[in-house]
């Protein structure tokens, strides 16, 4: 297991390698951001990204997408959390946690990776980034003040979860550009129904279900070997 905290570009591009970031900039983010807020129904961010395999969640069911490009690392949205007013509307809560679970892509099946990380806003607060296997289990945390990257790297992270810490320039924190390998199927049993489902959907789609049944095979046997 490898956490990794900097605010070096370079070294990011040296930790997350050809991975390709979720900067949430093709939701309809919302400037209105004042907590407590009732966030717009066009922010809000839960399987927008399931096709890409992660699921996005908040203490209010969905997590919010926040335009400010300030603070942006991709231009123009962040991700912030989410609560519920007493009528139980979603509405914005900067000290909420912001949860990941991962699935296959495209399904809901519940997958791990073994890489996640992403841009803590340079404005905010110092955050916790803690990864979960998929019994629950704390694998491993990192902590990261404002405007630094934090990732983990270990094998067979089910869920992630960034969370408030310590408040630094403002109460509260957003992410962006968010980081994650390819999930891969849990067990054999999962890994042989993706495959079913894909192949049936076409030819480009059975070569990436063949590609996650070997991924998952491969992860197998290194886990047998350690």
């Amino acid at each position: 297991m490898t956490a990794r905290v900097t605010s070096d570009p370079s070294e990011v591009r040296a930790f997350v390698g050809d991975l390709a970031p979720l900067g949430f900039d093709d939701v309809a983010g919302w400037g209105g951001g004042a907590a407590s807020v009732i966030a717009t129904e066009a922010s809000l961010v839960h399987d927008d990204y399931r096709d890409s395999g992660v699921r996005i969640s908040s203490r209010g069911g969905p997590a919010y997408a926040v335009v400010r490009p300030v603070d942006a690392v991709s231009d123009p949205n962040l991700l912030g959390g989410t609560g519920r007013s007493p009528e139980g509307e979603v509405r914005v809560d900067w000290l909420a946690p912001i949860t990941l679970d991962f699935v296959l892509p495209k399904t809901t099946t519940l997958a791990t990776t073994d890489l996640v990380g992403a841009w803590n806003d340079p404005t905010g607060s110092r955050i916790r980034l803690e990864v979960f296997d998929a019994e629950g289990t704390l694998l491993e945390s990192a902590e990261a003040d404002q405007g630094a990257f934090l990732a983990i790297r270990a094998p067979g992270i089910a869920r992630a979860r960034f969370s408030h810490v310590q408040t630094q320039s403002v109460r509260g924190f957003t992410v962006d550009d968010l980081y994650f390998a390819r999930p891969t199927a849990r067990n054999e049993s999962d890994a042989f129904t993706y495959v079913s489902l894909l192949v049936g959907a076409g030819p480009l789609l059975a070569l990436a279900a063949i590609a996650a049944l070997v991924a998952w095979r491969r992860r197998r046997r290194r886990a047998r070997a350690a």
